[in-house]
């Protein structure tokens, strides 16, 4: 295990958090604009920046508060003890996916 960064050791990184929220914005986003989900959303940097810098403020914010800062970390924490259990259970027989390719155009 010790190819991950230590960083997700004891808890999930602010930065990843306000990624997956600006991850998520984007699939919510082509939902509103083509209602069936049926497209793949491009992700990208530029169109999602200010959304992920947007909320990596209010987690600092939340940071300064004594109650919340508490509840967050423990969050944190507690899906990356979550996530590395689940790790240890992942079938690791590569062979088992040779269908997953991926596309480059």
């Amino acid at each position: 295990m010790d190819k991950h960064p230590e960083s997700f050791n004891n808890s999930v990184p602010l930065s990843c958090l306000a990624l997956i929220a600006a991850m998520y914005h984007c699939v919510l986003d082509r939902f509103v604009k083509n209602s069936t989900g049926k497209t793949m959303p491009q992700f990208s940097g530029k169109p999602y920046n200010s959304i992920f810098h947007g909320m990596m403020k209010v987690l600092n914010d939340i940071l300064h508060n004594p109650y919340h800062s508490a509840r967050l970390h423990n969050q944190l924490s507690q899906w990356a003890k979550e996530g590395w259990a689940a790790l240890q259970e992942v079938d690791s027989n590569v062979e088992r996916y040779q269908h997953i390719q991926a596309v480059l155009d």
